[in-house]
This record gives C-alpha cells, sequence and structure tokens, in this order.
C-alpha cells in the first residue's frame, strides 16, 4: 500500500467516525492552505520557491484529505470489482 493511500483510508475512516470533527479540521487545513498561499505572494524573490513549495504542498495535502471519502470509496469499488484469481504455483528451482 503507498502512503498516499494509506493516508487517504486514514482520512476517510476518519470521515466516516467523526464527520464534524472531519469538516473543521479540513476548514482549518484550507485555511492553512490558505495563508501559504497568501504567504507565497508576498514573498521575496529570493524566498519565491520555498514559498511556492510550501503552498503546493499544504494545497496537495488538503486535496487528498478533503477528497479522502470518495477517493477511499473508488479504492474499494475497484478492489471489489477484481477477480479473484488463485496465486500461481512457484516453479522449482
Amino acid at each position: 500500500m503507498t502512503v498516499e493511500k494509506a493516508l487517504v483510508l486514514a482520512a476517510a475512516e476518519l470521515s466516516y467516525r467523526a464527520p464534524q470533527e472531519f469538516a473543521q479540521f479540513v476548514s482549518a487545513l484550507t485555511a492553512y492552505a490558505d495563508k501559504r498561499k497568501d504567504e507565497c505572494i508576498a514573498s521575496t524573490p529570493d524566498m519565491l520557491q520555498v514559498a511556492q513549495g510550501h503552498a503546493r504542498a499544504c494545497v496537495q495535502l488538503r486535496e487528498i484529505i478533503a477528497d479522502a471519502p470518495r477517493t477511499a470509496q473508488a479504492i474499494h469499488t475497484k478492489q471489489a470489482q477484481k477477480p479473484s484469481v488463485p496465486p500461481r504455483p512457484h516453479a522449482a528451482p
């Protein structure tokens, strides 16, 4: 399992168990990402790339977490559609 998939599934689980708290967290994370974008706009030329990297990372993390319930559902649907194939026997050396 990739780390992004693990993050999606954990965030989705949180959204199912505590939807109000999850929504509050996403709202706070959105405000945090917006602040990083504002800092990027106001940054000096020598810090622009650093500020842009921070802003992009925050926005991407916010999108992953906010979309986690929908993404997790897609993951589960895709896994349910995979045919069950018995493992291949290993060839003798």
